[in-house]
């Protein structure tokens, strides 16, 4: 049976499960094409929210906002399919030396990032390294995505309303054509209906 739909989404990782549901949640008619493959980047992808890059202790960018939409978002999702994905845990930063020890303090103080680090480091316990004198530094608002639960519950959801087509995609028979000067790339088993 063939089927008119306004939207492809090709993969269902997180940036296609995300768009899948966010177009569901308007109405939109949509297929998500993907063959399940679970060595995909997002299916094995840690799933660690962190908003700070800690080589240097600096701010990722919109790392604020992009925290408090991953909160809503994934909350809102665990609702939908109720189930639970998310996380919000602390990360630990491994302080091996005295240098980095002073940079951590120096860095909370002047960049002001006391709402992503705590200001005291933890000493870090002997089973990390019996002998050595690490200690920890507290990263504040991350969070864990356990994607597999993620992509396979969402994964259920498009499989059983009918949003998901389990075929691997030929690249390679993939035209590109032009229609008054806008260029789209057409498998041969894809209907694009143009308004």
């Amino acid at each position: 049976m063939k089927q008119k739909v306004d939207y492809l989404i090709v993969g269902q990782g997180i940036a296609g499960s995300i768009l899948a549901y966010r177009l569901y949640k308007q109405n939109r008619t949509f297929v998500v094409v993907d063959s399940g493959l679970k060595n995909s980047s997002t299916y094995v992808a840690a799933g660690v929210m962190n908003p700070l890059v800690l080589k240097r202790f600096t701010l990722t960018w919109r790392a604020q906002e992009f925290i408090d939409y991953n909160r809503r978002f994934y909350r809102e999702m665990e609702g939908f399919l109720n189930i639970k994905f998310f996380y919000e845990l602390p990360l630990f930063k491994l302080i091996e030396s005295e240098d980095e020890k002073s940079f951590w303090q120096h860095r909370i103080k002047k960049a002001s990032l006391n709402d992503f680090m705590e200001e005291e480091l933890i000493k870090a316990p002997s089973s990390i390294h019996p002998s050595a004198n690490y200690y920890l530094g507290k990263v504040k608002q991350t969070a864990w995505l356990d994607t597999k639960v993620f992509l396979e519950s969402f994964r259920s959801f498009l499989k059983n309303n009918n949003h998901l087509l389990e075929e691997k995609i030929d690249y390679s028979s993939i035209k590109k054509i032009t229609i008054n000067r806008l260029s789209l790339n057409i498998s041969f088993f894809v209907k694009v209906r143009l308004q």
